[in-house]
Formats: C-alpha cells, sequence, structure tokens
C-alpha cells in the first residue's frame, strides 16, 4: 500500500464509488493541475502554446500512472494519441470544394 492507494480508498469513500473510478478522477485532477502550473511556468508570453499545452497533458498522464492513480497502459495509448496530434497525418491531404 502507498499512501496514493490509501488516497484512492478515502477518495472513493467519499464519493460514493469504486477504488478505479476515484484513481480516475484524482488523474483526472491532477492533469489539470499540471496543465495550469506548467502553462504559467513555461509559457508566460503565450508564444508556444499548442506544444506547451500538449507536454502539460503528457506529464500529467505520466506521473498520474507513476503514481498509481491509473492503468500503466493509458500512458501508451495517451502517447499514440499525442503523437498522432502532433503529426497530424491528414492536414495535406484534405481539400475542399
Amino acid at each position: 500500500m502507498t499512501v496514493f492507494d490509501d488516497l484512492k480508498q478515502s477518495f472513493a469513500n467519499l464519493i460514493g464509488t469504486d477504488i478505479t473510478t476515484a484513481g480516475y478522477v484524482l488523474a483526472f485532477v491532477f492533469i489539470i493541475v499540471m496543465i495550469i502550473v506548467i502553462e504559467w511556468a513555461i509559457d508566460r508570453d503565450g508564444k508556444a502554446r499548442g506544444v506547451t499545452f500538449l507536454a502539460s497533458i503528457g506529464i500529467g498522464v505520466i506521473f498520474s500512472a507513476i503514481f498509481n492513480l491509473i492503468p500503466l497502459w493509458v500512458p501508451f495509448v495517451m502517447a499514440l494519441v499525442l503523437i498522432f496530434i502532433l503529426v497530424n497525418p491528414f492536414a495535406d491531404r484534405a481539400t475542399v470544394g
């Protein structure tokens, strides 16, 4: 048992749900906090909005998995999604009209 397992258990008791759902909710809150902290700390001028935002999400997901708030397969799926967003393979092939 780690302190994060106890945190998930107490939060699950608070909201009246199971431990897995409480872990997902806590991970979501942690990711939102990481987005706010990293956006304010790194991107003060507002020049690199997209890259900083995606990096904030990635760091939040990785730390949530390290803290055992979410299963370990979630960062791998998120990495695939972030790579797909950054590469944007359909951007040049789309035509309108």
